[in-house]
């Protein structure tokens, strides 16, 4: 392999048909020695810092076996640097390049990280509006590289490949796969698992974010469904989009909050008793769906501590994430859809609507509290009342009094109609 030339663009203006830029992308071979620093070539404009550039995309890279393929398809000549690259070479395609392959030359150590996605940018510099679609479907995408290693280049040297010595998608595959991503998880972790650049990552990052939370509301739907006790999927699913509506503005882990939200009630003690207080259904969906284990703990900790567990026993949560959640859930317990969930689940355990004679109780542990089985009127002085003073967060706070006052104007005309 050869370095053909070392390419810089300075800046111009682009007029599109419905854009005016300034680029960098019309570049042209320096002459003798060129410098290359960690970030690129400097004097090298670049016009889109939010997709080009930065340690990651420090240089981007085309081949002449790139470049035959387009001039045959164009029918023009195009020489180096007409696509914007700033390293061209001779020697291979760069749809063969993998992500984590080393490129050597002279001084400088290049690593490649991803392949270039087509935009309008490029279309406008080629004069050709649909060049987008050509692009994609030639499948020579070019190579964003890092730099390892500054130094010195200069038409003529030769390069060295080594290629990455663990499984890792070619810069062809990770270009179509952001036109038609593959959202299997083992497909999400393989990218994940490549040294690729930082905004590349984040984009997968948070497609594997959302595939697992869209296949945990999947699994919990269908265990929770037929619920009918007011712990149904309709209940987790609210408590879910509060807890995202809490936490808008908020620092928080999506992951571990959603997943948090989505599984809390898979292992309530009201629904699936069971020795201890470990979530073990939401624990073995966590494990074989490979979420790591400090995030699995941490949503373990929020489902322990989560559930109400008695007038007199704290429950503190440790983390923002517990605390947005816990309030989500509380929120639901209160108000008009709480009070349709109480009689529910009164219901379904075969409680009474009321029982005069059986005053509420305070209760003193999580045991006493799990032994009450008084009726569903009592429900509401023993747990549902006292839920507005134990909201987490201000948000909740303020949406928890509406919610309260209804709840106690529901329970005054209750009593008033009982006695008539």
């Amino acid at each position: 392999m050869k370095l053909i030339s070392v390419n810089i663009g300075k800046e111009e203006t682009l007029v599109r048909p419905n854009k005016t830029e300034q680029t960098g992308i019309f570049k042209k071979p320096v002459p003798g020695k060129a410098q290359i620093t960690s970030l690129g070539l400097p004097g090298d404009f670049i016009g889109d810092a939010k997709h080009h550039g930065g340690q990651d995309q420090a240089l981007y890279l085309y081949t002449l076996e790139d470049y035959a393929f387009w001039q045959t398809a164009l029918e023009e000549d195009l020489p180096p640097g007409s696509l914007g690259e700033n390293i061209t070479l001779a020697g291979c395609s760069s749809a063969d390049l993998k992500v984590g392959d080393i490129l050597q030359m002279g001084q400088v150590t290049l690593q490649v990280t991803a392949p270039r996605i087509p935009c309008g940018t490029l279309a406008g510099r080629m004069k050709r509006p649909d060049f987008v679609k050509q692009f994609r479907q030639a499948g020579l995408p070019g190579a964003y590289c890092r730099v390892l290693q500054e130094g010195w280049l200069q038409a003529g040297q030769e390069v060295t490949l080594q290629p990455y010595p663990q499984e890792s998608p070619t810069l062809a595959e990770v270009m179509e796969d952001y036109f038609a991503p593959d959202l299997r998880l083992a497909t999400l972790r393989r990218y994940l698992a490549a040294p690729l650049a930082e905004r590349v990552r984040r984009h997968k990052e948070t497609q594997l974010q959302q595939e697992l939370i869209t296949q945990a509301a999947a699994y919990v739907r269908a265990e929770m469904e037929k619920d009918a006790s007011g712990h149904d999927w309709w209940h987790i699913h609210r408590v879910w989009q509060t807890a995202r509506q809490l936490a808008e503005g908020q620092s928080v882990d999506t992951l571990v909050l959603e997943l948090a939200a989505l599984l809390h009630d898979l292992d309530d003690w009201k629904l699936s008793p069971q020795p201890g207080d470990a979530p073990l259904r939401a624990q073995a969906w966590m494990q074989q769906q490979g979420i790591s284990p400090a995030q699995a703990e941490q949503i373990s900790a929020i489902i322990r501590q989560l559930s109400f567990k008695g007038a007199d026993v704290p429950t503190p949560m440790q983390s923002l994430e517990g605390e947005i959640v816990q309030d989500a859930d509380r929120l639901d317990a209160i108000g008009a859809i709480g009070i349709a969930r109480a009689f529910a689940y009164g219901g379904s355990k075969g409680r009474p609507l009321y029982d005069p004679a059986s005053p509420p109780q305070r209760h003193r542990s999580f045991e006493e509290y799990k032994a009450s089985g008084s009726a569903t009127i009592n429900h509401f002085y023993e747990k549902l009342l006292l839920l507005k003073e134990r909201m987490n967060t201000p948000a909740a706070r303020l949406l928890a009094e509406e919610r309260h006052a209804f709840m106690e104007e529901f329970l005054a005309r209750f009593l008033q109609e009982w006695q008539a």
